[in-house]
């Protein structure tokens, strides 16, 4: 069974359920929602074949997921469908058992140095493969776009190049993925003001780069983590950028436009103090040309292992 048609027949069997008062209206509206977002991401793959790590970068890419307690609602919807069709034996394993729960501390947010943040970008530079290619420039701009402007994943791995507007160096951001939120918070957004050294990596990128899939993306980039022996902490490139604007420019305001946050609640309580002003501006400096120097006071991870996705 696809999950195409493990959704569709799941949400009629809710319906029903509404339909017979077993179930609230506001319940079922929740599972529609959210599990429409989980057909639109997965319905080509069978049920059987949905990675955890895929869930998790799913939800981390929902505009509304803010907290560790929205997340973790997110996973309970998702397991309740795997759940329901174990009963039915049509699978054996849930995959959301293999996403961690973030409402206990889990979701403390974890960045990258500065230090770090050049190696990641420096080994996208320059790594060579033993035919000579470079493999990882080809994800240059994207990942600038995540780092230094804080664009989450699903934004970043569906912008167009025509959405970037290099003459007066802003940016539209593509709408919500989410179909059944059109309605709220579905328009597109235009960011500008945004830190000066994205443009000098924008550069520089090339033109492959706005023509890859998402997956293909989200594939170079875990990729790029291992080669560089880079942690590579839950959504650490916005929570990076994040805490590093915030401490270079002392600016809530500013930075929780550009992340397109609703208020600054969210910033003052995760971000603010975490890294120090002298950091933050290092960050900033984070370019092409400078990427290599400041990182020279990168240190390794211990394995590769230690650079792969972190689910907690």
């Amino acid at each position: 069974m696809n999950v195409d048609q493990a959704v569709d027949d799941y949400l009629a069997r809710c319906l029903k359920l509404r339909d017979a008062q077993k179930l609230s209206v506001d319940q079922y509206r929740h599972k529609r929602t959210k599990l429409t977002l989980f057909k639109d991401q997965f319905g080509h793959l069978r049920l059987d074949a949905v990675p955890p790590r895929e869930i998790e970068l799913l939800i981390d890419d929902i505009e509304d997921v803010e907290s560790p307690v929205t997340f973790d609602n997110y996973v309970k919807h998702f397991a309740a469908m795997f759940n329901y069709y174990i009963g039915e034996k049509v699978i054996s394993d849930n995959p959301c058992n293999k996403v961690e729960f973030r409402s206990d501390g889990i979701g403390e947010v974890k960045k990258l140095t500065p230090a770090q943040t050049a190696q990641l970008f420096r080994t996208a530079l320059t790594h060579r493969e033993k035919d000579g290619t470079y493999r990882y420039r080809v994800i240059l701009g994207r990942l600038a776009l995540e780092a230094f402007v804080g664009l989450r994943f699903s934004s970043g791995s569906r912008i167009e190049k025509q959405d970037i507007n290099f003459d007066d160096r802003g940016i539209t951001l593509p709408r919500k993925k989410l179909k059944t939120e059109m309605g709220r918070g579905g328009r597109r957004r235009y960011i500008d003001q945004v830190p000066a050294q994205v443009w000098k990596w924008l550069a520089i990128t090339p033109e492959e780069c706005w023509e890859m899939l998402p997956r293909l993306y989200m594939r170079l980039k875990s990729e790029l983590f291992i080669v560089a022996y880079v942690p590579h902490p839950w959504n650490c490139l916005r929570h990076g950028f994040a805490t590093h604007d915030i401490a270079a420019n002392k600016n809530p305001g500013r930075t929780a436009t550009i992340l397109c946050h609703k208020d600054q609640d969210e910033l003052w309580e995760h971000y603010y103090g975490i890294a120090t002003h002298k950091e933050g501006i290092l960050y900033q400096h984070i370019t092409p040309a400078t990427c290599g120097k400041i990182a020279q006071g990168f240190e390794p991870a211990a394995s590769p292992a230690d650079c792969a996705l972190a689910l907690a």
